[in-house]
């Protein structure tokens, strides 16, 4: 096993770093892993086939900021097919510059106007919640939903690492050592419709 300078640990069992040209593809597996996750449900557009629009536009944008002001972005491979991917900040590179959030406003424009508030409100909560150490920051934790339960994210997890991890929520239950995104919140508190 090879420690990474963000302290999640590469097996030999396909699990790399990816390269930009796969990024397209990590946001494909991202949005497909957490469409029906009860944050996006909750802050995201109502019907499936806009809220999937919104977070792959949201999904490839988050991808490119990670790229240039955090990484590694690391990717699962199963039978040459990237089936999970992991979105970190390294330590001490959360958070990227304020202005990188004018990369999500056209995710955000598309969405419209009570999911622009239900996210705005629910960012306002984990930003406060944060924690201000230095520390490496999972932003997500994807698994493509044709490998999910297969031990597919174990590789990426902060869980296989010696770092600290403060999951949220997921898409259903979970192994212990497997939180899927950041987001988490709730249709009453955070505004309702869509």
């Amino acid at each position: 096993m090879e420690l990474h300078h963000s302290n999640i640990r590469s097996h030999s069992d396909g699990t790399r770093e990816l390269e930009p040209s796969e990024y397209d593809e990590a946001a494909g597996v991202v949005t497909d892993a957490l469409l029906d996750d009860p944050g996006w449900v909750a802050v995201g557009p109502d019907r499936a086939g806009h809220r999937r629009r919104v977070a792959l536009r949201y999904h490839r944008a988050a991808i490119a900021v990670v790229h240039r002001y955090g990484r590694p972005i690391y990717g699962v491979f199963r039978d040459n097919e990237l089936a999970g991917v992991a979105v970190t900040f390294a330590a001490g590179r959360y958070p990227p510059p304020s202005w990188t959030f004018l990369r999500y406003f056209p995710s955000f424009l598309a969405a419209g106007p009570a999911p622009i508030v239900r996210g705005l409100r629910t960012s306002t909560v984990q930003d406060r919640g944060h924690p201000h150490d230095e520390h490496v920051f999972l932003w997500f934790l994807a698994v493509d939903p044709e490998h999910q339960r297969a031990g597919v994210g174990a590789p990426c997890s902060p869980a296989s690492s010696r770092t600290p991890r403060r999951p949220s929520t997921s898409t259903r239950p979970t192994l212990p050592t497997c939180p899927t995104t950041r987001a988490s919140a709730s249709r009453r508190s955070a505004g309702g419709g869509g």
